[in-house]
C-alpha cells in the first residue's frame, strides 16, 4: 500500500481506539453511501499538499486534510462527539504498516506520525423536510503533517 493510503487507514483506526467506549458508533472509511446508521464517524481525505520544506534541499513536507464527518441521533451526542475528536486530535496519531494486516490479529509497526497542524469544526444544519429522520451532523477538517521520526 502506498503511504498515503496506510495514513488514511491509521486514522480511521486512531478513531476507532477512541471510540472503544463508544461500541455503537460506527467508524466508516469514506463518504458514507447508501442507507445511513446513526450514530457515525466517516473519514474521507481531501488534499493532499507537498511542498518545499527548506530552501535549497529536496525535502518535501506532507501536508495532508481529512474530513471527519459526525452523523448523530442528537444534538447532545453530535456535540460530544465532535467535542471529543477535537480534543483527541491535539496528539500526533502513529502512522502504521497495515501491509501485513490488521488488527486484531496482527500488531502493525510504527513508520511515523501524523502531527496536528490545525483543526476547524463546524455545525451543519440539516432541513428536517428534506429528509425522512432528522439527524445532526457536524465536520472538522483536520490537517496534519507525516514525519518519519514522530
Amino acid at each position: 500500500m502506498e503511504l498515503e493510503r496506510l495514513q488514511d487507514l491509521s486514522v480511521i483506526y486512531w478513531l476507532k481506539n477512541k471510540f472503544s467506549a463508544y461500541p455503537f458508533v460506527q467508524i466508516i472509511d469514506g463518504y458514507p453511501e447508501g442507507k445511513l446508521i446513526n450514530p457515525a464517524v466517516a473519514v474521507e481525505w481531501d488534499v493532499v499538499e507537498d511542498f518545499v520544506n527548506e530552501m535549497g534541499t529536496r525535502e518535501w513536507l506532507h501536508e495532508r486534510l481529512w474530513n471527519i464527518d459526525i452523523y448523530a441521533k442528537t444534538r447532545s451526542q453530535r456535540d460530544e462527539f465532535t467535542y471529543k475528536i477535537l480534543n483527541d486530535l491535539k496528539e500526533t496519531i502513529a502512522v502504521n504498516d497495515y501491509n501485513l494486516g490488521f488488527p486484531p490479529e496482527v500488531s502493525p509497526t510504527k513508520i511515523g506520525g501524523l502531527i496536528p497542524v490545525r483543526k476547524v469544526a463546524k455545525n451543519i444544519r440539516i432541513n428536517p423536510t428534506l429528509v425522512d429522520e432528522l439527524y445532526y451532523r457536524a465536520t472538522i477538517n483536520y490537517v496534519a503533517t507525516y514525519d518519519l521520526k514522530r
